[in-house]
C-alpha cells in the first residue's frame, strides 16, 4: 500500500473506527510536532517514508490529539518496535497526549492505548468515550515516559540528530554579538573565509578520527569551527560544539545535560558514552558526528583533560571525529607524555596550523567589510600586519561603523574620509573607546587592567625572557593581576571575554588581553594620569616612567600620543615640556657586527637568540618610539591657530626628513612577516617604495595637513624640493598623490600640483644620487692608501694594529652603550 493509496483510505477507516463521530471533528495531518522537555520537533510523514518505509499519521478530534497511525509495507509484520516508536510520539504530542496508536501494514491492524501499551478495542464509542479517553490519558502517571524517550534517543536517529543541531546553534548563538560587542568570540555579520577550513573538511570527511587545528592568540580559531558547523554539508557532518570555557563540569556531563534539558529525560555522562560506543556504530544514518572542542589548553582541568583523552581513544574505533583548537604553545605541551619521547593520543592526531590572514584572506575580508558595512581601507593597509589579526580588524570594523561620535581623535585624516588609515592611529582607540562609551563598568574595569600592565614593570624588569614576550602584548602576571584588579573584576574581565589565562614564559601563568585596541585605549587615560602624577617631583623621571609605561601595550606609539594629547588641553605646560623632550629625543643609527648578541621573541615562537655572522656590519635604528609618537601628534590640534600652524609644520618637516624608515615593528610570527619594499638611496638614506601605499604614520599626518591647510603644505613640497630633501620628497609625494582624487577642491588641487612638482624634483635626486662618487670622494677613501704606501714595512705593521685596537675600542663602546 502506497501513501497517495492509504490517504484515500483514511476517511473512510475513521469512519469505521469511530462511526458516531461526526467527521467534520475528525481530521488527519501527515505533519506533526512533539515535545521534547523545552524543545519541539516536527514529524514530517515524506521524510518518515523515504527513511524508514513508514507513515506517521496523526488523527485529531475537534483539534485534540486522538491517535497516532503508522502504516508499514503490505509484506512488512507489525513488531513491537513499530508499537513503541507510535507510542513514544503520541505520549509527548502537542497540547495533549494522543490516547491511541494504530499500526497497519494494510491488511492487518493493531490498537493500543498510549499509557499502558496495552491493546485496544474499538467498539463504537462515541463522543463521551472519546473525552473520557483524553481526561484519562492526561491524569495517567508518566512512569514509562523515560522508557519512550529513550527509545527515541537510542533508536531513532532523526531525534538526537535535532537534539545535537539545536545544541550546536545555540552555543554559538551565546558567542555571537554584534560588531560592536567585542566581548563576544563571534561577530554578526562578518565572516572571515579562511583556507584552513576546506582542509580540515576534507580530512573529516575522510573519516580522520582526531583532527588538531593549532594556531597562535586571536587567530581566528574560533571563527573557523563556527564556520565548519554553519557551512559544512549536512548529509556528511553532525556537529557537536564544545567551549572549553564553559564547560567547569566536563564534556560528558555537557552532554548529558544538553540530552536532560532538551529531551526532559535525566541523562548521565556513562548514558552518553554508551550512546557514542554502541548507538552510533549501529545506526543507519551515514553522517558523522564531529565533536568540537574549542580552547582546550594545557591549564585545561583535569577533568576535562580526563574527557579529551577518552573521546579521542573512543573516535578512534570509527564512531565519530574530534575537532580540537588549541593555541600553539598548548600544543608543544600536550603532544608528548611528561618525561617521555612518546607522542599522546593528541600528538598522533592530524595537525593543521593555521595563523593570521594571508594576502589573499585579507583582501577577501577587506572586500566583504567594505560590501557589508561599507568600510573601505586606505592603499598600504596590506601591510599593517595589525589588520590580519581576525579580533583586530573585528575591533576596526566595529569603530568605523559606529555613528561619528566626539572624541579626541576626530580630525585623524582616518575619520574625515571614509577610508580606514593604512597605519594604525588615535581615530582607532578613540573610535574603539566609543564602542563601550555606555558600559561604565567595562571602562573602568579595563582601566584597572592597564594599571596591573604598569604595574607589574619591576618584575618584568628582574625577567628579560617575561619582558621581551610582554612587549607590545600587554601580558600580566596572574599574581599581579590578581593584586591589583580583585577576584571580582578579574573574573568578570574573563567570563565577558576581555581577557584570558595563557602560559608564559617559565610556565608563569599570565592574563592576556583579548581586546588589544580596547586595553591600549584604556592604557591611553591610565599614562595620562601617571605623568600628570609625577612630572611635578622629577621631569627627568617623569619622562623616562612615561616611555616605560607605554612599552608592554600593543599599540604603544599610539598610546603614548593620546595620552600627550590629553594633556594638549588639560595641561599645556606638561603637554610642552613633553613635546620638547620628545623632539630632542632622536632615532639613533648603530651597527651590528659579529661582536654583538641579541634577542628577539615572536608570537607562537617564544624568545630566540641571534649571533651575527663575521664580518656582518647591520645597521639598526634604536630609539624611534619617541619620533612615532610625534608622527601620531604631526596632524592632531596642538593649539590655537594663532601660530598659523608652524607647529605642525615643523614637526612634518623635521621629521620627515629622517632618512630611514620610520614605522613601528610588527611583533608577529616569523612566518606572517611581510617584506616592506625600501630603496636604499646613497647620500639620502633609505625610502619607501611609493607604489606600495602609506605605511609610515608621518605621511598620514602630511596626507591630514593636506587636507587642513593645503596652500602651507605646497609650500613645505617646494622646500624639500628645492633643498634636495629626498626622504622629506618622497613622504610628501606620496601622501600628494594618495589625494588626487579627494573631495575637498582646495587639497586635491594642491595635492595634484604638489605631486607634479615633487616627481621632478625627486627624479633629479635620484639621477644625481645614481652616479658615481665625486674626484673629492675618491681622493679621500684613497688618501690612506697613498699615506700606508709611503711608510715602511714596520711602520705599515704598526699602523694596521693602531686601526685594530682602535677598532676593538670602538666595540666595546657601542657594547657598553647597547647595554
Amino acid at each position: 500500500m502506497n501513501e497517495a493509496t492509504f490517504e484515500a483510505n483514511i476517511p473512510e477507516e475513521l469512519r469505521r473506527l469511530f462511526p458516531a463521530i461526526t467527521p467534520a471533528d475528525l481530521t488527519h495531518q501527515d505533519t506533526f510536532t512533539i515535545r521534547l522537555g523545552h524543545r519541539v520537533f516536527t514529524v514530517k510523514q515524506e521524510k518518515r517514508d523515504k527513511a524508514t518505509g513508514r507513515l506517521d499519521i496523526l488523527v485529531n478530534f475537534k483539534g485534540m490529539p486522538l491517535a497516532v497511525l503508522e502504516l508499514k509495507a503490505p509484506d512488512s509484520p507489525l513488531t513491537d518496535n513499530d508499537r513503541d516508536q507510535g507510542i513514544s510520539y503520541a505520549r509527548l504530542t502537542e497540547p495533549t497526549m494522543a490516547p491511541l496508536v494504530i499500526i497497519s501494514n494494510g491488511t492487518k491492524t493493531k490498537f493500543f492505548n498510549t499509557y499502558d501499551k496495552k491493546p485496544w478495542k474499538p467498539d463504537n464509542r462515541n463522543e463521551k468515550a472519546l473525552e473520557n479517553i483524553f481526561n484519562h490519558a492526561l491524569e495517567c502517571a508518566a512512569a514509562d515516559r523515560d522508557e519512550a524517550v529513550r527509545f527515541l534517543i537510542t533508536g531513532d536517529t532523526e531525534t538526537w540528530t535535532e537534539v545535537v543541531r539545536s545544541h550546536t546553534t545555540e552555543a554559538l548563538a551565546q558567542l555571537e554579538g554584534e560588531l560592536a560587542n567585542l566581548g563576544r568570540s563571534l561577530a554578526r555579520g562578518l565572516t572571515l573565509d579562511r583556507k584552513i577550513l576546506p582542509v580540515i573538511s576534507t580530512a573529516l570527511s575522510e573519516n580522520e578520527p582526531a583532527v588538531i587545528l593549532t594556531g597562535p592568540p586571536l587567530s581566528g580559531k574560533t571563527n573557523v569551527l563556527a564556520q565548519f558547523c554553519r557551512t559544512c554539508d549536512s548529509d556528511k557532518f553532525l556537529p557537536f560544539y564544545v567551549d572549553v570555557a564553559a564547560t567547569s563540569q566536563g564534556i560528558f556531563r555537557q552532554m548529558a545535560d544538553t540530552f536532560t534539558n532538551q529531551l526532559f529525560l535525566e541523562t548521565t555522562p556513562e548514558k552518553v558514552m554508551q550512546w557514542l560506543n554502541i548507538s552510533l556504530r549501529t545506526r543507519e544514518d551515514s553522517r558523522r558526528l564531529v565533536v568540537l572542542i574549542d580552547g582546550f589548553s594545557a591549564a585545561s582541568s583535569a577533568l576535562i583533560k580526563a574527557d579529551v583523552d577518552q573521546l579521542l581513544a573512543m573516535s578512534n574505533r570509527g564512531q565519530f571525529s574530534m575537532l580540537l583548537a588549541m593555541h600553539d604553545a598548548a600544543y608543544d605541551v600536550l603532544q608528548k607524555v611528561n618525561g617521555r619521547p612518546n607522542d599522546t593520543l593528541i600528538g598522533q592526531a592530524k595537525r593543521y596550523a593555521m595563523s593570521f590572514l594571508d594576502n589573499d584572506e585579507f583582501a577577501k575580508a577587506s572586500e566583504d567589510i567594505q560590501n557589508n558595512f561599507h568600510i573601505t581601507f586606505q592603499s598600504g593597509s596590506k601591510y599593517n600586519l595589525s589588520y590580519r589579526v581576525p579580533q583586530i580588524l573585528r575591533s576596526i570594523a566595529g569603530a568605523f561603523n559606529q555613528p561619528p561620535a566626539d572624541n579626541p581623535a576626530q580630525n585623524d585624516a582616518a575619520v574625515q574620509v571614509p577610508v580606514v588609515s593604512s597605519v594604525m592611529g588615535l581615530s582607532h582607540l578613540g573610535g574603539t573607546w566609543q564602542m563601550i562609551r555606555a558600559d561604565a563598568e567595562l571602562q573602568n574595569d579595563l582601566r584597572c587592567m592597564a594599571d596591573a600592565v604598569i604595574s607589574d614593570e619591576s618584575d618584568r624588569e628582574r625577567s628579560p625572557s617575561l619582558r621581551l614576550a610582554a612587549l607590545g602584548q600587554g601580558l600580566i602576571r596572574l599574581s599581579t593581576a590578581e593584586e591589583v584588579l580583585g577576584v571580582e573584576r578579574l573574573a568578570r574581565l574573563r567570563a565577558q571575554g576581555y581577557a584570558r589565562l595563557t602560559t608564559g614564559p617559565d610556565d608563569q601563568t599570565l592574563l592576556s588581553p583579548t581586546v588589544p585596541l580596547l586595553l591600549s585605549a584604556a592604557a591611553s587615560h591610565v599614562v595620562a594620569e601617571k605623568i600628570i602624577e609625577t612630572v611635578g617631583q622629577n621631569e627627568d623621571a617623569a619622562y623616562e616612567q612615561f616611555l616605560t609605561h607605554i612599552a608592554p601595550f600593543p599599540f604603544s606609539d599610539v598610546v603614548g600620543a593620546a595620552a600627550i594629547y590629553k594633556l594638549a588641553h588639560n595641561s599645556p605646560a606638561v603637554f610642552n615640556t613633553f613635546m620638547q623632550r620628545l623632539l630632542g629625543d632622536e632615532p639613533e643609527i648603530g651597527i651590528l657586527d659579529e661582536n654583538h648578541q641579541f634577542a628577539a621573541t615572536f608570537p607562537g615562537v617564544g624568545e630566540i637568540e641571534f649571533e651575527l655572522p663575521p664580518g656582518s656590519q647591520e645597521k639598526t635604528i634604536n630609539n624611534i618610539m619617541p619620533w612615532l609618537i610625534l608622527s601620531q601628534l604631526a596632524a592632531q590640534p596642538l593649539s590655537d591657530d594663532s601660530n598659523k600652524r608652524k607647529s605642525h609644520l615643523m614637526l612634518l618637516a623635521h621629521i620627515g626628513a629622517f632618512p630611514n624608515v620610520l614605522r613601528a615593528p610588527d611583533i608577529v610570527a616569523l612566518e606572517d612577516m611581510v617584506a616592506v619594499p625600501i630603496h636604499d638611496i646613497p647620500g639620502h638614506g633609505s625610502i619607501v617604495c611609493r607604489e606600495i601605499g602609506i605605511i609610515e604614520p608621518i605621511t598620514i599626518a602630511m596626507q591630514a595637513c593636506f587636507n587642513n591647510m593645503p596652500s602651507k603644505m605646497e609650500s613645505l613640497c617646494t622646500h624639500a624640493a628645492t633643498k634636495g630633501i629626498l626622504p622629506l620628497a618622497s613622504r610628501l609625494a606620496t601622501a600628494a598623490n594618495s589625494l588626487r582624487s579627494c573631495a575637498d577642491l582646495k587639497a586635491r588641487q594642491a595635492a595634484t600640483r604638489s605631486a607634479n612638482m615633487l616627481q621632478i624634483a625627486i627624479s633629479q635626486m635620484l639621477k644625481e644620487a645614481s652616479h658615481t662618487p665625486s674626484q673629492k670622494q675618491s681622493a679621500a677613501k684613497s688618501a690612506p692608501k697613498k699615506k700606508m704606501r709611503k711608510m715602511s714595512k714596520a711602520e705599515r705593521n704598526r699602523y694596521r694594529e693602531k686601526k685594530k685596537r682602535d677598532r676593538i675600542r670602538n666595540r666595546r663602546a657601542q657594547r657598553q652603550a647597547n647595554q
